[in-house]
């Protein structure tokens, strides 16, 4: 095949596009050839059909209306059944992590271990967790390990006799030795080491 032959069925290609276009274009008896493209339907003369059938998306692409933006294809994707599994199940592990995160701060267990246990067994680790019995928590408070609490410490006491000024947890003067009477219970009672030593002057 030379450049000839080559030139020549291209402008063959070209002339049989251009009589397709114009016959959208120019009113005619339409039948032969139709285009079900998404949201449209264009149809031709039944003459110059050949060349439509061979290239209807380019044909059709010069009359077909355009949006303003990304255009007026539908976007007909679908969510894949493994994607929206998978959504549910890292939901999931975050509702059953952070509750199991709670029950284990409240038994004294560690917190993290047991939100990574809920969030990767979901409803099993919570149910072993219910099932877990809880530490014994030696603080005096009944604070579980890794928590804390803000230090609140109660007025100091006025001895009634001397007018010495003494810890809220005192229960003798130390001036002039008389009895008191504590405000609030002293934290070496509370975890059985013997009542609070007081100095006397």
């Amino acid at each position: 095949m030379n450049w000839r032959s080559i030139f020549a069925h291209a402008v063959g290609r070209m002339a049989a596009l251009t009589i397709a276009l114009l016959c959208f274009m120019a009113p005619g008896v339409a039948t032969s050839a139709k285009s079900q493209e998404p949201g449209h339907r264009a149809t031709v003369d039944s003459a110059p059909s050949q060349p439509f059938l061979r290239y209807p998306r380019l044909i059709v692409a010069q009359i077909r209306p355009r949006g303003a933006f990304l255009g007026d294809r539908e976007n007909n994707s679908q969510l894949h059944p493994l994607w929206f599994i998978a959504g549910v199940y890292v939901l999931a592990g975050l509702v059953f992590g952070a509750l199991c995160a709670q029950l284990a701060l409240h038994r004294g267990l560690n917190s993290t271990g047991w939100f990574a246990a809920g969030f990767l067994f979901n409803l099993f680790g919570y149910v072993a967790m219910l099932l877990l019995p809880g530490a014994k928590i030696r603080s005096p408070d009944r604070i579980p390990r890794g928590l804390g609490k803000f230090h609140a410490t109660a007025s100091p006491v006025t001895c009634t006799k001397c007018g010495a000024e003494h810890h809220p947890t005192a229960k003798k003067c130390a001036g002039c030795g008389l009895e008191l009477r504590p405000a609030v219970e002293s934290e070496v009672t509370r975890i059985g080491l013997g009542e609070p030593y007081v100095k006397h002057k």
